[in-house]
């Protein structure tokens, strides 16, 4: 029976001296497909029918009549003012403490 195995795993067999790792499966499955060579061309007609297109056999392209236009919904970023980043640009928060100065924090003492 001929080696069913790849030039590369031939190879490393040959240099590492131990043969590479193949499954049950990946086994069967070779030596079902060397025994029933219509199943390859069966692959082939299968993903032929969903993959392989010319482009005039391709649906067309959808119309774009439905597709959302713009139209002054988008969202216009405020430009981050000089010397500032971007804490700067927010509103205070409403549950937030009243501020206190370092001012009132030396006039109060620890």
């Amino acid at each position: 029976m001929p080696d069913s195995r790849s030039k590369f795993e031939r190879l490393v067999d040959r240099f590492l001296g131990v043969p590479s790792y193949e499954s049950d499966f990946t086994k069967f499955m070779k030596d079902y497909l060397a025994g029933h060579p219509e199943e390859i061309d069966s692959q082939k007609q299968g993903r032929a029918i969903w993959w392989d297109k010319r482009a005039d056999e391709r649906a067309p392209a959808p119309s774009m009549r439905h597709a959302p236009k713009a139209g002054g919904n988008e969202h216009v970023f405020a430009p981050i003012p000089a010397g500032g980043g971007a804490e700067y640009t927010f509103a205070p928060d409403d549950n937030a403490p009243p501020a206190v100065s370092e001012e009132d924090q030396l006039l109060k003492g620890p």
